[in-house]
Order: C-alpha cells, then structure tokens, then sequence
C-alpha cells in the first residue's frame, strides 16, 4: 500500500467495480451476507447484512465514490446512555483507520 500525504487525495481505483467486487469478496469471506447493486452505468455499491436472531437487521453500504453508510433501527426504548455509546464505539472504530476516511476536500484558491 503506498502512502498518501494527508492533505493529498489519493488517487481513485482506475477499476472501481474491481475495488467494490474485492471488498464484497473479503466481507464474504468473513462469513457476512454480502451483495453487490448496480454496474458500472448506474452506479455501483456493495451491502453487507446483519441480522442476530430476533432483531432488526444492521446494514452498511459503500459505493464506488468511496461513500459509506451504516444503517439499523436503534430501539426507542433502550437508555440513551447505551445509545450514545454505541454510537461513539462505531465512530471510534472507523477513526481507529484513518487511512480509509478521505482527505478533506480541498478548498477553491480564494475561498475562506
């Protein structure tokens, strides 16, 4: 893997099927349902599936432009304290790998 300096955007996959097949490839390895939407013409995106026994399902989504998403239902009646835990320890994890969060936009010369 090379390394991109931080305020340098790394280069897009000259592939990106190939980069959204390879990631859906390794999260179904990991034994998670896996699937794959679109094409290269409307847009592709991989989804990625959990649903423990008796619960709502847990969904994450990343689209060739590298937007990510993860959706769930969180329960209305649990405590917000356990909310908001569960809400930092997601946010914790992704900032735990810096090297997949994109650099932040770069801004127009003259803008403020």
């Amino acid at each position: 893997m090379t390394n991109t300096p931080r305020d340098q955007a790394p280069p897009a996959p000259e592939d990106p099927a190939a980069w959204i097949q390879a990631i859906a490839a390794g999260l179904a390895a990991t034994g998670v349902d896996t699937g794959t939407n679109g094409d290269n013409l409307t847009g592709l995106d991989v989804t990625v599936t959990v649903r423990p026994p008796g619960l709502a399902k847990t969904e994450i989504m990343l689209d060739e432009d590298g937007y990510a998403e993860i959706r769930w239902y969180t329960n209305p009646a649990a405590p917000p304290a356990e909310v908001t835990a569960a809400l930092t320890r997601v946010l914790a994890a992704v900032a735990a790998a810096p090297s997949v969060i994109a650099p932040e936009p770069q801004r127009a010369s003259g803008r403020r």
